[in-house]
């Protein structure tokens, strides 16, 4: 008893007595950090080690045998595995991490790149030039156009007040005189439109030009349409998308910090579909949330393997690659439903197929929005 008694430990968080080396109440480890920093580094690599292989453990059934993880995590056999929601966020971190310098890389290659434009483009005009002179000349004519017909009736107007009998109906006839001579003037003034298309026209990509030194002409092309028009939202896009074309990187660092978020909240989305369609099986929805988590983790892992392919193989070899794992993601997804739910081959193939609907569906407008909110946010 004397034994028992010398060997208790009092956790210093909920005030707990026990034996062992962690607190059965709230879980603190009775792990001592003021002791030196040698052993504090030894500690840590013990730590690094036990995740690596618990990782490992993970890895292997996640990669060959689909569902299995689910199964073990209701069993309750989880100490050898890493946690799913941490699988999830190391997989998802590593992948967005190897993404972005990637996409920076060709980005940075990209825009150095020399624009190659055909012989019989160099010698003529090439068709988007043709169209944007075409556009450029029916602009100035409506324009002139316009200014005829204006020129019209503000002669019937002065016809009207040399003519007029009170001098309110001439009052009223010399503002609307006024006003069309403001809508002219303004008109033949700015000419917003020939501006805009002489522009772009003069944007247009030479042979042996830089993609960054054309990107940037289209920018300052894009800014004099915004410093021609009045409406404040235009401006505002406009000025944007020239800050994008300017700066491509930034509209893409956002693109990806938000599309990362916006993955993970589709997955309780589509826990839920799986859910809907699989609720006899597993009626909990706690269930079907862990089996996407896992199901999720597993495409993570296959796009680190893709975009580690892409470093290694040709532009053709990474193609077939690239197929190769889409059809594996596809079959894994397939398998993992069969093996989980435990249904049969047909109910699993329908099911396999509204399922996959749905899905895609929701991962479009995730897409969608995060662009869009990348694009309001820049």
């Amino acid at each position: 008893m004397s034994d028992e008694s010398e060997n208790q430990e009092t956790c210093k968080n909920c005030g707990t007595t026990f034996q062992g080396n962690y607190c059965p109440e709230c879980g603190q480890s009775l792990r001592d950090f003021q002791k030196p920093f040698g052993m504090v580094a030894v500690d840590f690599l013990g730590n690094v080690a036990a995740f690596d292989t618990r990782l490992w453990h993970t890895i292997k059934p996640l990669l060959f045998k689909p569902g299995k993880l689910t199964r073990e995590f209701f069993a309750g056999r989880r100490v050898r595995y890493v946690p799913p929601f941490r699988l999830l966020f190391f997989f998802s971190f590593v992948f967005f991490l190897i993404l972005g310098f990637q996409t920076h890389r060709a980005l940075k290659v990209g825009m150095q790149k020399s624009i190659n434009i055909s012989g019989d483009s160099i010698k003529g005009k090439s068709g988007g030039i043709q169209l944007l002179d075409s556009l450029q000349t029916a602009s100035q004519e409506g324009t002139a156009q316009a200014n005829e017909v204006l020129e019209s009736v503000s002669g019937q107007l002065k016809q009207s007040i040399d003519s007029s009998s009170t001098p309110l109906e001439e009052g009223a006839l010399r503002k609307v005189a006024g006003a069309l001579e403001k809508t002219k003037d303004k008109i033949s003034e700015k000419q917003i439109v020939p501006r805009v298309l002489g522009s772009m026209k003069s944007s247009a990509p030479k042979n042996g030009e830089k993609v960054n030194d054309f990107l940037l002409k289209v920018s300052s092309g894009l800014k004099v349409a915004a410093d021609s028009t009045d409406s404040a939202p235009q401006r505002e896009n406009l000025l944007k998308v020239s800050g994008m074309l300017e700066h491509p990187e930034f509209f893409i660092s956002k693109l990806f910090q938000v599309l990362s978020w916006m993955i993970f909240l589709l997955i309780p989305v589509f826990a839920f579909i799986m859910r809907l369609f699989f609720h006899k099986s597993h009626p909990y929805y706690i269930n079907h949330l862990i089996f996407t988590v896992h199901f999720h983790a597993y495409l993570y892992m296959i796009g680190i393997i893709a975009l580690l392919a892409k470093w290694v193989s040709g532009p053709t070899l990474y193609s077939y690659i690239m197929l190769i794992l889409i059809l594996m993601a596809g079959v894994y997804f397939f398998l993992s439903i069969r093996k989980y739910y435990e249904r049969t081959v047909w109910v699993t193939a329908k099911r396999f197929i509204w399922v996959s609907i749905f899905y895609f569906f929701s991962l479009a407008i995730t897409m969608a929005t995060a662009s869009v909110i990348s694009y309001k946010y820049l």
